[in-house]
């Protein structure tokens, strides 16, 4: 007789304690790319002692969560204020207050941003964290959806500011490249409000049917 078995699906807070140990790597890495290994700008690191924090208490829980909301919700919480800082960086370049450090912080935390975003929304798909909503809510199925939709666009957006930023033998234009992450930043908090309140919803539907 022929048995079947059912493939292992790795922890939702194991590929978030990696998730956290590769963004530290990551940031020291573009750091010293950047030569600025020795001037770390504040905002950098504040990212960098948070980081190792979260890994730190991400271990002493143990990877014995039963769904990714927990991992979600952490992710989520880092990629805002990761947005939140750049936000005040370039905001400051586009009044010309910036030298070095704070033009190698905006390219390190944008870097952040594009290597995150793309592997949070693959979890969030990944580990059902609105399908659950839908279980208990399926006349919210075209919102989801919406919001899932974006996710792409998030990316997509990320990457060109990256591109703005990267161009060789191209002045960047600060003050262009802070209104349109600024138009991102407000999205995405506008996402963020829009995947709270379906889950509200949700939640709101499920006492209901057990009322």
């Amino acid at each position: 007789m022929q048995v079947h078995h059912r493939p292992q699906v790795e922890d939702p807070l194991a590929i978030h304690a990696r998730a956290v140990a590769h963004r530290i790597e990551s940031v020291e890495r573009d750091l010293a790319r950047l030569g600025a290994s020795g001037a770390v700008h504040p905002s950098v690191r504040e990212l960098l002692d948070q980081s190792r924090e979260e890994l730190d208490r991400v271990l002493e829980r143990g990877f014995s969560t039963a769904s990714g909301a927990l991992p979600i919700q952490l992710q989520h919480a880092a990629i805002l204020r990761t947005a939140e800082r750049l936000a005040e960086l370039l905001a400051a370049a586009s009044r010309s207050e910036h030298g070095e450090a704070e033009d190698a912080a905006a390219r390190v935390l944008l870097g952040c941003l594009a290597r995150e975003l793309p592997d949070h929304f693959a979890l969030e798909e990944r580990h059902g964290y609105l399908s659950q909503a839908l279980e208990e809510a399926p006349r919210l199925a075209s919102r989801v959806e919406a919001l899932e939709q974006e996710h792409r666009l998030f990316t997509e957006w990320v990457r060109r500011l990256q591109q703005q930023l990267d161009a060789p033998g191209v002045a960047v234009a600060w003050t262009e490249v802070y209104a349109d992450f600024g138009k991102l930043h407000e999205r995405l908090l506008d996402h963020e409000r829009a995947e709270g309140e379906i889950l509200r919803e949700a939640y709101e539907d499920d006492l209901g049917g057990r009322g």
